[in-house]
């Protein structure tokens, strides 16, 4: 577990999310893999679908893209999938 992972597992689902929404709202590519260390926290906790399913469909999908956007951008800093 990375020392960024390992900072997620202790914080509430709620808080998670929270960092997720002003990640989104202000992507940065200066921080490159943020958005998809929040995403694979909540899916291996098992809410990122219901997360995603709580929201407009079209907000969804722009998460979800997003998500994609930023996993590329750190395989494409770090040089590691």
């Amino acid at each position: 577990m990375s020392g960024q992972e390992g900072r997620l597992s202790g914080l509430p689902d709620a808080a998670l999310g929270l960092a997720l929404g002003m990640s989104v709202a202000r992507p940065d590519s200066r921080f490159a893999g943020r958005v998809s260390a929040l995403a694979d926290e909540l899916k291996r906790r098992g809410v990122w679908e219901a997360l995603l399913g709580s929201l407009d469909s079209e907000l969804a999908a722009q998460i979800r893209l997003l998500d994609s956007v930023d996993r590329g951008r750190l395989w494409d800093r770090t040089g590691r999938r």
